[in-house]
């Protein structure tokens, strides 16, 4: 029986118009030059991210592509994994670099990697393919290779995203900057910025011990389930190594959070845990 070959992507033009971009898993990144005077693409490039002989030509992974701000990087995402294109290097095909896959969490159902966009702020916000209470954000776009700090969950939402983000052209084309790092607020709501926490062993029986940042003591310690219900919250002065009990609880998976005070960046420290 032969398998079909089928393709799910999206297309993105540079930053500065350059050039265009298309990325799906099936036929790879293809990559053009944009000439925005007459409409015409030259000089055809196609770059393979995944090994052709990897590929499952069987499956649909529904790609996205987006451009770091420089016009430098491409990032490819093929629903569990991110690659990196660095266009700069002389042979491009050694420019392809690994950058993370999906972590598994489920916030309440899977947040696999799915739609990128460059927001005005010059991070690129990823959404989960399904309704999530959470974004994935590329905070340092422009930087090499894992420097370029992909978090995943990294934002909570103050509700649930359908797995969409707008559709906005290239506005800055003409302009020597792109986007404004300096922007800190989303239309006055309060946006928290997730980092990971160390939890360990995970999973286990229930009894966790979860490394603190030196620079935060105090704080909001939450546990909640995968549907958002909180099941523990109170406030905590904790040492840099504590320990957590949820022994009692049904096996699944919980969100572990804690929110330290007195602190401008809004930040918080997450992990997704197993209870077995």
């Amino acid at each position: 029986m032969t398998r079909s070959r089928q393709s799910a992507g999206t297309a993105k033009f540079s930053p500065d118009g350059k050039k265009l971009a298309l990325y799906n898993y099936n036929d790879q990144l293809h990559i053009y030059d944009f000439d925005r005077s007459t409409g015409l693409l030259s000089n055809h490039k196609k770059v393979e991210v995944y090994p052709p002989d990897s590929i499952d030509r069987g499956i649909i992974l529904f790609s996205s592509v987006e451009w770091s701000p420089n016009s430098r990087f491409i990032y490819c995402s093929s629903s569990v994994d991110l690659y990196q294109v660095d266009t700069w290097e002389n042979n491009i095909h050694n420019g392809v670099r690994y950058i993370d896959s999906y972590n598994g969490t489920l916030d309440p159902f899977s947040t696999r990697l799915f739609l990128m966009a460059q927001g005005p702020d010059c991070k690129i916000y990823m959404t989960p393919k399904n309704g999530s209470y959470s974004l994935h954000v590329i905070n340092k776009p422009d930087e090499l290779g894992k420097a370029c700090d992909f978090v995943q969950n990294a934002i909570k939402l103050p509700n649930s995203n359908s797995g969409t983000l707008p559709n906005f052209p290239r506005f800055r084309v003409d302009e020597d900057k792109k986007c404004d790092p300096t922007i800190t607020s989303l239309f006055g709501e309060t946006v928290y910025y997730r980092r990971e926490i160390e939890v360990f062993p995970n999973p286990s029986n229930g009894v966790f011990q979860i490394k603190i940042p030196e620079v935060h003591r105090s704080g909001t310690f939450i546990v909640s389930n995968t549907e958002g219900k909180i099941l523990v919250q109170k406030q905590v002065n904790w040492s840099v190594l504590e320990e957590i009990d949820i022994s009692t609880f049904p096996s699944g998976r919980y969100n572990i959070e804690f929110y330290p005070d007195d602190q401008h960046e809004k930040i918080y420290y997450g992990k997704q845990v197993i209870k077995i």
